[in-house]
């Protein structure tokens, strides 16, 4: 947990692409993989059963292999100092939280539409926060690579779907994926829920009916980006219009919530999810305070 912590610090100050944001890292690595299985594994003019059943050997056969190499990187971590320095350069490739919001900067200034474009930075705010970030840490914490390294297979195979918003990518081949990406996701994307809730608690002009983002419908959904973005709509009063199923709008947050949002709703979804940073940054410290007192 303290590798991760120094590693999401590193990035913050090194991540940028005038510096290391330019070398590939392992979500890069990865989708270069999943698109090229996906391609070959995944044709429109196989059925939709045929397509399921190569999406569940894919990742049946597939996952426990990188898990394998997740459990050596775990032992040659815990070897020596090299093994920390591989280990942490690894992290550092993982967590790219500084090119995620970078990545929003681009998004409001290149958007035609600036409405949409800031309704797609608040939802790239909330699933860098849930997934790149918190899913991360906690998945690091409880099994180290063995748990990190397949989780961000599972996650660059459903991007190369190119899913629409929070929901699952289209067509049964990304469906045991998606059910994966839900299961390895959910202990992370539920501390980062606990976090964004204590912090807008604290930030004057939030609403406490931001708990009710919880409450929202999972079915053809990925967590690690719905209940953090459900959050933020519920606690700061934005409505985001999500994919049509039987004629009707799915959509997120309030009934009355505000659809065209600006850039300065787009700072207020930052500020929250920077205290809710502080916060798990405060969690972890304690934590690890805790777990390194030797009792006397």
């Amino acid at each position: 947990m303290v590798l991760f912590g120094l590693a999401a610090l590193a990035d913050l100050a090194l991540g940028g692409r005038a510096a290391l944001g330019h070398i590939p890292g392992v979500g890069k690595i990865f989708g270069l993989l999943a698109s090229g299985l996906s391609a070959r594994l995944n044709r429109p003019l196989r059925s939709a059963r045929e397509r399921a059943v190569r999406g569940t050997v894919l990742v049946v056969v597939l996952l426990p292999l990188i898990g394998w190499l997740g459990l050596y990187l775990n032992i040659f971590m815990a070897s020596g100092r090299i093994g920390l320095l591989v280990a942490f350069t690894l992290l550092l490739l993982a967590v790219r939280v500084r090119l995620d919001w970078q990545a929003v900067l681009d998004r409001l200034a290149n958007d035609g539409d600036p409405h949409a474009g800031a309704r797609a930075a608040v939802q790239m705010l909330a699933r860098s926060y849930g997934e790149t970030l918190v899913a991360n840490l906690v998945l690091f914490a409880l099994g180290g690579f063995a748990l990190l390294l397949p989780y961000r297979f599972v996650a660059a195979l459903l991007e190369a779907g190119h899913p629409e918003g929070v929901n699952r990518p289209d067509g049964s081949f990304f469906t045991p994926a998606a059910i994966l990406h839900n299961l390895l996701s959910l202990p992370g994307v539920l501390l980062a829920a606990l976090t964004l809730l204590a912090a807008q608690i604290a930030i004057p002009g939030t609403s406490l009916g931001a708990v009710r983002g919880l409450k929202v419908s999972v079915r053809g959904r990925l967590i690690a980006g719905l209940w953090p973005l459900a959050i933020l709509a519920h606690g700061l009063g934005f409505a985001f219009e999500g994919r049509r199923q039987g004629g009707r709008t799915r959509w997120l947050g309030p009934k009355d919530g505000k659809a065209r949002l600006t850039n300065t709703d787009v700072r207020r979804a930052g500020r929250v999810i920077m205290l809710a940073s502080a916060l798990l940054a405060l969690m972890m410290v304690m934590l690890t305070t805790f777990i390194m007192t030797e009792p006397t």
